[in-house]
């Protein structure tokens, strides 16, 4: 897989959702009684809340070639 190339900005963007969503899943833990066991059960329920939603991708139409006749 190819590493993905990131600018100083993205990178300080990626810190501070990182940080938000560790603090979410704390605060989730916390609020339900801090069970064990739980870490990736709040991570991935914090991230989903957080994280932002790919947008979909859209392609321009294929076009046909005309076949010789």
């Amino acid at each position: 897989m190819a590493a993905k190339r990131t600018t100083k900005a993205d990178d300080g963007a990626e810190t501070v959702l990182h940080e938000r969503i560790r603090e979410a899943a704390y605060l989730r833990w916390r609020s339900r009684g801090m069970p064990q066991g739980t870490e990736l059960d709040d991570w991935l329920a914090a991230e989903a809340e957080l994280a932002p939603t790919p947008k979909p991708v859209r392609r321009a139409p294929v076009r046909k070639k005309a076949s010789p006749v």
